[in-house]
């Protein structure tokens, strides 16, 4: 088979319901990061954000389109390598920028309360591990994927959760 038709094939496996399931994690980092948007007005942390959700949406919507349509629109996983560590960056150099220091003395005390700190650490966990999975599992691969998404589903609902227990 020719790279070009490898690159356009259609991944084996895509189903409705691992569809659904992607959505998820993007539903848990939405909810979390929106709490965090909500107490640290900054433009820049919103653009951030506003672009993790997006590359977020995107993967989700490619793999929607893969389960119903059985088409392969790359761009709509490709873009994910782009616009997340983009937002990533933002978020931080918004954090470092931010005129008002003083809630981050507030913050890092509540973070490091339990249950909260035990989910921070979850999601630390779960990133380090979607980092590596990045690098060695197939994205074609039906069962990698599932792997790389209850691991994302754990993580991100844990950093919602962290969050939840934060600001309540």
């Amino acid at each position: 088979m020719s790279y070009k038709n490898k690159i356009n094939e259609i991944p084996e496996g895509f189903t409705l319901q691992m569809a659904i399931m992607d959505a998820l994690p993007v539903i848990f980092f939405t909810i979390g990061i929106s709490l965090v948007a909500l107490n640290f007005k900054s433009l820049i942390f919103f653009i951030g954000s506003f672009l993790i959700i997006t590359a977020g949406l995107l993967k989700v919507l490619w793999k929607f389109i893969i389960a119903l349509h059985k088409k392969n629109i790359r761009i709509l996983n490709k873009q994910l390598r782009y616009l997340m560590p983009t937002g990533f960056l933002l978020i931080i150099l918004s954090i470092f920028i931010y005129p008002d220091k003083s809630k981050f003395d507030l913050i890092l005390p509540a973070i490091l309360k339990m249950p909260q700190l035990l989910c921070f650490i979850i999601t630390l966990i779960g990133m380090i591990l979607m980092s590596v999975f990045a690098k060695v599992l197939d994205k074609n691969d039906a069962k990698a994927n599932w792997i790389e998404q209850t691991t994302n589903l754990i993580a991100q609902f844990c950093f919602m959760l962290g969050l939840i227990f934060i600001y309540k």
